[in-house]
């Protein structure tokens, strides 16, 4: 059982290396300008008051065929993996997993369309997970409002809902 929990918890540390690696591969905005000293880099997290809010967007054609179907998963060349994780910061520097509720869209030029986010709990980790499908050389912008799970008498240190919002250009493999 230990076995498989690890596994579990390596597969998605994996996701969310994949994630900021093909986040910096994927560049930044157009007014930033990148040069062989200063790559472009892309904002993957925000924080907010005690919380921080974890995102990345990656094809899903980099996730493990396995974990894909464990997790009900579509790997396809077109579809891709919105990520998000809340993490609650302590008072001794140590910071836990939020639980929360996340509604979001994304859109391109012309349409905005509703993103699903289904929670995934593992042991030490919540994640919400939403898939997509894109066009090639599509930019897509993403807005996402969450709402941090707080348990009664309980306040965040900053309002509520937190607003995240981020732009990615995808690519479909050929």
């Amino acid at each position: 059982m230990h076995k498989r929990i690890a596994h579990r918890l390596i597969a998605i540390g994996l996701l969310l290396l994949a994630g900021a690696a093909q986040a910096q591969s994927a560049g930044n905005s157009p007014q930033d300008s990148p040069s062989q000293d200063n790559p472009p880099q892309i904002e993957t997290s925000k924080s907010f008051g005690n919380f921080e809010v974890l995102y990345t967007v990656i094809p899903s054609t980099t996730l493990l065929p396995e974990m894909a179907a464990e997790y009900h998963l579509v790997r396809a060349n077109d579809q891709a993996l919105v990520n998000i994780s809340v993490r609650k910061h302590l008072p001794d520097g140590s910071d836990i997993p939020q639980a929360a509720v996340l509604k979001g869209t994304y859109s391109d030029l012309i349409q905005s369309k509703t993103l699903e986010f289904r929670e995934v709990s593992e042991q030490g980790a919540i994640y919400y997970l939403a898939q997509l499908r894109f066009s090639d050389r599509e930019t897509l912008r993403f807005d996402i409002k969450i709402n941090p799970t707080l348990k009664e008498g309980e306040t965040a240190t900053v309002g509520t809902p937190f607003s995240v919002s981020f732009t990615r250009k995808f690519f479909v493999d050929k």
